[in-house]
């Protein structure tokens, strides 16, 4: 079965292999799109086309308890609803709401800068120039960040506290049409994982991203692809031989 996932499922990926694998005894861990854009509960239309070098870090809230979950650093990029960017897509893979649960994306925008480095610049360049932020962020960035910065609690100190931890709400990942892989499928306890061969079915074999495995942007899942294609396709051409 290389039928693959469900990512880009306008091309006619509809996650059939699953309930193929299913049907002949196979369990299926859940779904869901991987390296795809985090959905923002803010309103992100300022920030459209805005690119920027940043630490991500995915923090899920459960019964009152936060913790962050992964994280990674690279280029952001900001849609009109949406946060993107390998760095932001690599996390995609860790959101799976489940009830009480909730997700939340924290951008630190000078991932290079301890926060007390960073007020002591902006302190200084508010006194030299007249405005701390300007010439170190985008200039649309720069103007939302004024825009999550509240009446009582502003300059530069306020401003360095935001851009270390600029919080948005996920909502959801872009889903199916935008992702690039699936995370989730037929776990690999469940064949060999030297033949590819299912140990549920004798001479069946599964492959790709049919399985629970996916890995992060940089061609992984690629290899991933053409390798467990290749040894299922040898093995089993073996078999027919051996018969």
């Amino acid at each position: 079965i290389a039928t693959g996932g469900k990512a880009g499922i306008q091309y006619g990926c509809y996650g059939d292999g699953y309930r193929f694998a299913e049907s002949l005894g196979h369990s299926i861990v859940k779904p869901v799109p991987a390296l795809d854009g985090l959905v923002a509960a803010e309103d992100l239309s300022l920030l459209h086309g805005v690119r920027v070098k940043a630490r991500a870090g995915l923090l899920k809230t459960c019964g009152g308890q936060t913790e962050e979950i992964a994280h990674d650093t690279g280029e952001v990029q900001f849609t009109k609803g949406s946060v993107s960017g390998i760095c932001v897509m690599n996390l995609s893979r860790y959101v799976r709401f489940s009830e009480g649960c909730e997700y939340s994306l924290s951008l630190d925008l000078f991932p290079e800068t301890d926060i007390e480095d960073l007020k002591e610049q902006l302190f200084y360049r508010k006194r030299m120039f007249g405005c701390g932020m300007s010439w170190l962020l985008p200039e649309k960035l720069k103007e939302y960040l004024h825009t999550r910065m509240s009446p009582e609690k502003h300059g530069p100190a306020a401003m360095a506290e935001i851009a270390k931890d600029l919080r948005f709400q996920i909502t959801g990942t872009k889903g199916w049409k935008s992702a690039q892989v699936t995370c989730g499928g037929v776990p690999l306890s469940e064949i060999d994982r030297i033949t590819f061969e299912s140990l549920a079915v004798k001479e069946l074999y599964l492959v790709g991203e049919l399985l629970d495995y996916d890995g992060p942007c940089g061609g992984y899942n690629l290899s991933w692809a053409f390798h467990s294609g290749l040894s299922a396709g040898m093995n089993a051409a073996m078999g027919q031989t051996q018969q």
